[in-house]
């Protein structure tokens, strides 16, 4: 009986081995009543220790029966795609190769891009947001009603003062009553440059104008009783682009206001002005956008009344004239250069012929890096205007009422940049060469943008300023 015991016990001991792989742990729970037996045979080991055992009924030895404890799984390598190249990242969790396209979603954003030395002032003005990336501010201008005329009043009625009696004779010529003559502006007064740019642009405009003591040196040359003559202008315009922004249409309509001092017929008058409709192309453009060449041109209906601002006493031409003009812009990082050179031909040969020569240069003075800002940038401009008569030269002929002299004035202004898509400018002008067709000069330029002008990222230059 011993011996059939030790060969269950050997029969057992094998089975266990069998059932169990080599590296598992036999330290682990045993059943209910058991004991753990650490002295199991571990597979591929010569020697095997006593096992423990207990008595059973009829005091037959049972062997400790232990319950066997599953292996541990140990890690694996991710198993590898068969359509995978050697270098090609694998899917760890299946074994498909990862997609390009989580890929690239998954790649690092890419660095900005390289600032180009040309297109640096586009960049450096990115944060006027509200405006093109090549927007400057508007010209000035310098264009009052400086078209002269000579001025008759009508014959001065003299009180009737008590006369010596004539001795006896034949009769003499009647008394002639002394005429006053006074220089006093025309109903002309359009010029490409005022509140201009040579870019087309989507804007609504507006601009003031005063001149003081209008044709003053000249009246006081030739003893003019006038004391002073003011003019106060408003101008309402439109303008819209189209052909992708490299052609425009404008229009514009101006409110004159004249005032006039002196002992014979002081007065103020008010009235709307001629239409004038005006038109743009870019010839050339540069690479970088910074640069461009247009032409136009601008057409003034005499849609006002004969004299200007309908004042009774002045004199004037009901005339078209029509102005072909080219213009230029030159933009480097915050500095920036415009021009126009404009013929103004008048369909009256009685009227003045003027070329209009004009420049401007400015600087981004100031620009706010922060987009709620108010006010985005401060922007100073300097322009020179001169203005060519090509007939009727000289400003003193007395038999010729369009007689005008040559002009060169200066504007010192500033542009702001508002948030809201727009500009408010102010400008003082003062000639410098003459006889002055005024003593001085000041201006209030506002334009708002929209449509293309105002695409974010933006940026400026402003408009010439103009007399």
């Amino acid at each position: 009986m011993r011996r059939i015991n030790w060969v269950i016990v050997g029969l057992v001991t094998i089975i266990g081995s069998c059932l169990c792989p080599s590296n598992a742990d036999t330290s682990g729970p045993v059943g209910d009543g058991e004991q753990q037996n650490p002295g199991l045979p571990v597979q591929g080991t010569d020697a095997l220790p006593a096992p423990n055992i207990r008595p059973g009924p009829d005091n037959a030895v049972v062997p400790n029966r232990t319950r066997p404890v599953p292996p541990t799984p140990s890690p694996s390598p991710p198993p590898i795609s068969p359509d995978s190249r050697p270098g090609e990242p694998a899917n760890t969790f299946t074994s498909e190769p990862l997609n390009p396209v989580s890929m690239a979603l998954a790649a690092p954003a890419e660095p900005p891009p390289v600032i180009v030395p040309g297109n640096a002032s586009a960049i450096a003005r990115s944060n006027l947001a509200g405006f093109t990336p090549t927007f400057i501010p508007n010209m000035f201008g310098d264009q009052p009603p400086t078209t002269v005329r000579t001025f008759s009043s009508s014959p001065i009625a003299h009180p009737n003062v008590p006369r010596p009696p004539r001795p006896p004779g034949p009769p003499g010529p009647p008394p002639v009553s002394p005429q006053t003559r006074q220089i006093v502006p025309s109903a002309r007064g359009f010029k490409i440059a005022d509140n201009q740019s040579p870019e087309p642009r989507d804007r609504f405009f507006y601009t003031f104008n005063y001149f003081d003591d209008l044709n003053g040196s000249i009246n006081r040359q030739i003893q003019s009783p006038t004391v002073s003559q003011r003019a106060y202008r408003h101008i309402f315009g439109f303008e819209k682009t189209f052909l992708d922004g490299n052609a425009s249409l404008g229009v514009r309509v101006p409110l004159n206001t004249f005032t006039i001092n002196n002992p014979l017929n002081s007065n103020t008058s008010t009235s709307v002005g001629d239409l004038a409709v005006f038109s743009k192309y870019v010839l050339w453009r540069s690479d970088d956008k910074q640069s461009l060449i247009s032409s136009g041109l601008a057409v003034t209906t005499p849609t006002g009344p004969r004299n200007f601002a309908g004042a009774p006493s002045l004199t004037g031409f009901r005339s078209t004239s029509i102005q072909p003009f080219l213009g230029g812009i030159y933009r480097r990082d915050r500095f920036f250069a415009q021009a126009f050179e404009a013929i103004d031909v008048a369909t009256n040969s009685r009227d003045v012929t003027l070329i209009y020569n004009d420049y401007a240069i400015g600087y981004f003075l100031y620009e706010s890096k922060d987009p709620r800002a108010f006010i985005k940038a401060l922007v100073p401009t300097f322009e020179t205007h001169v203005n060519i008569p090509l007939n009727h030269r000289g400003a003193q002929r007395p038999g010729d009422p369009s007689a005008t002299g040559d002009q060169v004035n200066l504007t010192l202004g500033t542009t702001l940049v508002l948030k809201k898509n727009a500009t408010l400018a102010f400008s003082f002008g003062q000639p410098v060469v003459g006889p002055n067709a005024f003593n001085y000069e000041t201006a209030l330029l506002f334009n708002y943008y929209f449509g293309r002008s105002r695409t974010a990222p933006a940026t400026l230059t402003p408009p010439i300023l103009g007399l």
